[in-house]
């Protein structure tokens, strides 16, 4: 039978639990938001060069119908923006299946982030001339890069010991030194992303979420339970404690 002790235990090891969860929470929470700078690089944005926008000659639906075409059937439209590439403008096309298809606003023709334009984008950002060595197709998130859109890469130059990951749905850098990547591996905590990597699934993340939510429902009925005066909670149920 469930006694106030055993209901003050129980009240007791769940606020314990969620007092461990809410401190990581607010300390992934407040890296998240702190300036980038402070601990570890910054992330770079990338930055367009100057375009005429008299250029845009196709309007967005004849960029939707144009897309639709190379992919043979309708496609669920969830959002359509204008958006600079380089010297070149395109609409940026969003589906209702999560994809993102980068059309040219002057000719309807498809626009593909490439590894060669990655490595590009990084010398340019960073003016750095020394040779590639590697380029590393991202399937998935770790703690160097917690979330962007996929496929993402990796690059890696001679002599230089960080590597730099470019997200290719927003086009920003994120330069791989030790404390940035310390710091996104935290800030990740605050969604519970490692469990979606370690899984491949983000049902359990979800999960997770709601777990704890729930959990911290039951202490608090239960906390509630304990702050009733003991004769009433003794004539409702007939019992004493």
């Amino acid at each position: 039978m469930l006694n106030r002790r055993k209901l003050i235990n129980i009240h007791r090891w769940i606020f314990i639990f969620l007092g461990i969860v809410t401190v990581a929470w607010m300390l992934s929470g407040v890296l998240m938001i702190m300036p980038q700078g402070w601990l570890g690089s910054a992330i770079a944005w990338y930055k367009p060069l100057p375009v005429d926008y008299r250029s845009a000659v196709l309007s967005p639906a004849d960029a939707i119908r144009q897309m639709e075409a190379r992919l043979g059937q309708p496609a669920g439209i969830d959002d359509v923006k204008l958006t600079r590439i380089e010297d070149m403008l395109f609409y940026a096309i969003r589906t209702h299946d999560g994809s993102e298809h980068l059309v040219s606003a002057a000719d309807g023709s498809q626009f593909e982030i490439t590894p060669e334009f990655a490595v590009r984008l990084v010398r340019r950002t960073y003016g750095i001339d020394a040779p590639v060595s590697g380029i590393a197709t991202l399937d998935g998130h770790d703690f160097a890069y917690p979330w962007g859109a996929l496929p993402a890469w990796r690059i890696s130059f001679e002599d230089n010991p960080v590597s730099y990951t470019v997200n290719p749905g927003k086009l920003n850098i994120i330069p791989g030194d030790r404390f940035t990547v310390l710091r996104l591996g935290i800030s990740s905590l605050h969604e519970f992303s490692p469990l979606e990597w370690l899984t491949g699934s983000d049902l359990v993340r979800h999960g997770l979420l709601l777990a704890a939510g729930l959990i911290a429902l039951l202490g608090a009925v239960a906390g509630v339970w304990l702050t009733l005066p003991r004769r009433r909670r003794t004539r409702r149920t007939g019992t004493v404690d």
